[in-house]
C-alpha cells in the first residue's frame, strides 16, 4: 500500500510491542470495569496496526477481542467492532435489545430522571448509533432500529468524532433501497468533509515529530467510516474518492482500503 511511505513499519512495530506489553500487564491486574475498557482500547489499536500492516487475520482477531470487552461493559461500539470482525452479534444481543427498547419507551411518563441516570448507558446517542451501525453491518432486521434512527434525526447537526454531521452519516448509512440516490447536495457535503480529512492529514504529516510520536492508528483508520463502507459500498461515494488524485500517500483512502479488504475476507475473496 502506498500509505506505507507515510507510516514507517518500524513505527508500527514499536507501537505494536508497546500495546501488547500493556495488554499483558493489564491482564494480570484486577479485572474491573475501568481496566477492561483500557484493554479494549489497546486491542482496538492493535487491530488498527495489524490492518495497516496488511494482517487481516490478526486485525479481525483484535477487533473481536475489543468488541467482546466493550459489550461486557455495556458499550455498544463493541457490537460494531464485532461486526467488522465478521462476528455479527446484534441479532441476539441483550445490550442491543435493551438500548432499542429504552429508545422506544423514551417518552413514556413513568420514565423518571432517576431511572435515566441509572440507565445512562442506554440513553446515549452514541450507543444508539452503534446499534444502528451494527445492524446495518449484519444486514439483519432482528433489532428494530427505526426508533433509534428517528431519535437521532433530531440531533442531525451534532458532529461525530471524525467531523461528519450525524444526520449526514445516517443518510449515507441508509440502505440503498430506502435511499436509491443520494441528493447531490449531500454528496457535495460528504466530499467537502473528505477534502478536510486530506488537508488535516497533510498538515499533520508536516509536523514530523508529533506524527511519529503521537500517531493514533485507530483514529487514522476511522472505524466509523470503515463501518460505513463495509456495509454500504455506495458507487457514487466510492468511485470518485478511490480515483481521486492523492498527494497524501493514500492516507485519506484508508477507510476505503480497509473496508474493501474486510468485505473481501467476509465474501471469501482474496485481499488485494
Amino acid at each position: 500500500m502506498a500509505f506505507h511511505e507515510a507510516i514507517s513499519d518500524d513505527l508500527l512495530k514499536r507501537r505494536r510491542l508497546f500495546c501488547e506489553a500493556r495488554v499483558k500487564a493489564r491482564a494480570e491486574a484486577e479485572r474491573e470495569g475501568s481496566t477492561q475498557l483500557i484493554v479494549a482500547g489497546l486491542h482496538k489499536e492493535l487491530a488498527a496496526i495489524a490492518l495497516l500492516q496488511g494482517d487481516l487475520e490478526d486485525g479481525r482477531k483484535h477487533l473481536a477481542e475489543a468488541g467482546e470487552l466493550l459489550v461486557r461493559q455495556n458499550v455498544a461500539h463493541g457490537l460494531v467492532l464485532l461486526g467488522l470482525a465478521g462476528t455479527h452479534r446484534v441479532l441476539d444481543d441483550a445490550l442491543a435489545r435493551k438500548i432499542a427498547d429504552v429508545a422506544a419507551h423514551l417518552d413514556e411518563a413513568h420514565e423518571t430522571v432517576e431511572a435515566r441516570v441509572r440507565g445512562a448507558a442506554f440513553y446515549s446517542p452514541i450507543q444508539w448509533l452503534a446499534v444502528i451501525q451494527a445492524s446495518v453491518l449484519a444486514h439483519t432486521e432482528g433489532v428494530d432500529v427505526s426508533v433509534l434512527v428517528e431519535r437521532l434525526r433530531s440531533q442531525g447537526s451534532v458532529t461525530m468524532a471524525n467531523g461528519l454531521p450525524l444526520g449526514l452519516y445516517l443518510d449515507l448509512l441508509s440502505p440503498r433501497d430506502e435511499t436509491p440516490a443520494m441528493p447531490s447536495r449531500r454528496m457535495e457535503d460528504f466530499f467537502t468533509l473528505l477534502s478536510w480529512r486530506r488537508r488535516a492529514l497533510r498538515i499533520a504529516r508536516e509536523d514530523v515529530y508529533h506524527w511519529e510520536s503521537t500517531l493514533d492508528p485507530a483514529a487514522l483508520i476511522d472505524f466509523d467510516l470503515v463501518a460505513l463502507f463495509v456495509s454500504c459500498p455506495i458507487p457514487e461515494l466510492v468511485q470518485p474518492w478511490r480515483s481521486a488524485d492523492s498527494d497524501s500517500h493514500q492516507l485519506e483512502l484508508l477507510p476505503m482500503i480497509i473496508a474493501d479488504r474486510l468485505r473481501g475476507v467476509a465474501e471469501g475473496r482474496r485481499p488485494v
